[in-house]
Formats: structure tokens, sequence, C-alpha cells
């Protein structure tokens, strides 16, 4: 499934992902990240699906964390950030290292007028090391296409999850076709 993701959201990878990667919910904060020593990788997930609202310095410390305290490169680690629609960007405050953000940073600040304060968030961006992938048009599609249709029938667990999150989604877009159909009769 991993492979899976990589392959269709970040391609540019081009460690080898057939080892055994440690994926770790909400260590350093992080929501998911998935880190891989051997293949030479670290992968943050940011999830934004409910639109919790990106601290200052929220990116920018999670990169910092793999990078001291687990010992990747930054050339090494990726950032997905997972909003629940293509509407949600990451703001440039996320990005700031800690001292190089005011205290009271909202997006607006005079740092804004400082090039070098954006080196990390252009950094990742023109490496292909920060992608946002969409729950709505990207999660969605890729649980449906790539992954439903190739579980093994004796992961029956993983499958029945998969198919209850694809409901779950589809009724949070409100994508359902029975919910349609209810509308329309109504």
């Amino acid at each position: 499934i991993l492979k899976s993701f990589i392959d269709r959201f970040i391609p540019e990878i081009q460690f080898n992902i057939s080892s055994n990667p440690v994926i770790m919910p909400e260590q350093y904060r992080i929501d998911l990240s998935v880190r891989d020593k051997k293949g030479g990788y670290a992968i943050i997930f940011e999830n934004k699906i409910h639109g919790a609202v990106l601290q200052k310095n929220q990116i920018a410390r999670y990169v910092e964390k793999l990078h001291t305290e687990e010992g990747f490169d930054y050339k090494q680690i990726y950032v997905v950030f997972l909003p629940s629609s293509e509407f949600y960007e990451t703001n440039d405050c996320c990005w700031y290292k800690h001292e190089e953000c005011c205290d009271y940073c909202n997006g607006e600040c005079s740092l804004k007028q400082n090039p070098t304060i954006l080196e990390l968030r252009k950094e990742f961006e023109d490496e292909g090391r920060y992608k946002k992938v969409t729950f709505r048009n990207d999660v969605l599609s890729w649980l449906k296409e790539d992954v439903l249709p190739y579980l093994l029938y004796k992961e029956t667990l993983l499958q029945a999850s998969v198919i209850l999150y694809i409901d779950y989604l589809e009724g949070l877009f409100n994508l359902r076709k029975t919910d349609n159909m209810s509308v329309e009769l109504e």
C-alpha cells in the first residue's frame, strides 16, 4: 500500500521502498511518519482532513526533528500535506524555523519580506519533496482504484477497513450515491 501511494503521489522518491519502514503515528507530534534508514527516506504526513489550522513552525519543526533526532539528511525528507480539498494550502509561517518567526505570526508579518526565510519551503517544492494530496480528489480515488482492487481475499479485515473508510470519505464529501438519490427523492 505504501509503495502504491508513493508511486502515485511521490514518484520523485528514488529510494528502495521494499525494505521494512518504521511507521509511527504521533511521534514528535507528527500525525504520521514513515521512516526507512536502509531505504534512505522519511515521509511526514500532515493530516488536515477536518481543516485544523496549521501552527507557526509546524512543518519546519517536523522536518528539523527528523533531521536532528533521527539523522535524516534534508534531501531524504518528504512532506505530504493532506487537506480535505484543494482549497487548503500550507501557509508560509508553518515553514519558518522557530528563530525566524515572530511571536504573533499570522502569515502577514514582516518576515515575508526576507527571501531567506522561505528557502525551506522553496527547496521542498522545487525538488518535489513537498506534495499536497487531497482526501476528496486524490486519496479517495487512490483507495478505490489502486488499493481496494488489489487487496488479497485473505486480508478481509483490511479490505473491510478500506471499504468503510471509502464510505466515510464519500459521506464526508457528500459523494454517496444513496445520499444523492435520497436528496432527489425528497
